[in-house]
């Protein structure tokens, strides 16, 4: 929590995905630059669906014109994520199209941190 604890307490907050309209909520702090976030992904219902997120939460408060690259950071030891790291997204593709978190039974939360491309 160290690592991204000013992003939380400085950053403004979106909420993603609403929990009473489908079993993920999902909620993100940017940077006031926009250069970094942080973003929470939660499974609300873990009785009956295989996956909450079948389609990608849009990436609120970024910068359209940046690109990004996303990083899994609340993994257990000796686990690796299922996300490419490598990858760089447009903010643009981040807004308005999204990225899915995967979000499953066996990963009931997922906290990514999304940070400029190149820093």
């Amino acid at each position: 929590y160290d690592g991204f604890k000013d992003v939380v307490w400085h950053g403004e907050q979106y909420r993603l995905a609403n929990p009473y309209e489908q079993d993920l909520a999902a909620f993100l702090y940017v940077t006031p630059d926009k250069r970094r976030a942080i973003v929470f992904n939660y499974l609300t219902n873990t009785r009956q669906k295989i996956t909450a997120t079948p389609r990608p939460v849009r990436l609120a408060g970024l910068d359209p014109q940046k690109n990004y690259r996303i990083r899994e950071i609340n993994l257990y030891p000796g686990t690796t994520s299922t996300l490419a790291a490598d990858k760089v997204y447009s903010g643009d593709f981040l807004l308005n199209v999204g990225f899915n978190p995967d979000v499953t039974l066996t990963r009931t939360s997922v906290v990514l941190e999304v940070t400029e491309a190149g820093r």
